[in-house]
């Protein structure tokens, strides 16, 4: 329905479906609240295949009322395209773990030369 082989630029059906798979978040929350999310480098695809995939539950769960007294699944929210970038920051990243990095390597030094210093005091006050 999607091409998304295609979409993706996916020399076989198989990378394109673990390309979904990797893109496709599907959570449920304490409340029993199932959520979809989909990442996309284009958020109007992204939100038909959140909206794909709700359907598709929505139809199961009709299928599933027959023999259940109450609704299995019911759909509070369709998926809307994101209004703005949620990817991570990855240069800021890289700045924070070479803070850290650095921080924990000051300190480690500082560390060592402590234990060192005790060291040859003990060693010395022993002489």
């Amino acid at each position: 329905k999607f091409a998304l082989q295609k979409v993706w630029e996916k020399e076989f059906f198989v990378d394109a479906i673990k390309q979904l798979k990797n893109s496709t978040d599907i959570a449920i929350s304490d409340e029993s609240i199932i959520s979809v999310s989909m990442e996309s480098k284009d958020k109007k695809l992204a939100a038909e295949i959140a909206n794909f995939y709700l359907t598709n539950l929505d139809r199961m769960n009709a299928q599933l009322e027959l023999t259940s007294a109450k609704p299995i699944v019911r759909i509070l929210d369709i998926a809307k395209p994101a209004e703005k970038k949620c990817k991570p920051k990855i240069k800021l990243n890289i700045l924070i773990s070479g803070v850290i990095a650095l921080l924990f390597s000051l300190i480690l030094a500082f560390f060592r030369d402590f234990v060192t210093h005790n060291r040859n005091l003990q060693a010395s006050s022993k002489k």
